[in-house]
């Protein structure tokens, strides 16, 4: 297997989430209708996180 085929079958990975939490995620998907899967809620969640944080952290960069 070369190495460029290894990183594509990398593209996804599974995360495990408490059932109360994708229950509630779920419910949230189905009562607001903006997203279509609750994965994409979940991803959308992610990336807003992900954003907070690197920006926070080029703040604190920038204070250095």
């Amino acid at each position: 297997m070369t190495r460029r085929r290894r990183r594509k079958e990398a593209r996804f990975a599974t995360i495990s989430l408490p059932v109360r939490l994708i229950e509630e995620i779920e419910h949230i998907v189905d009562i607001v209708g903006y997203w279509p899967t609750k994965t994409d809620f979940v991803r959308e969640a992610v990336v807003e996180k992900l954003e907070e944080f690197r920006k926070e952290l080029r703040q604190r960069e920038e204070k250095r």
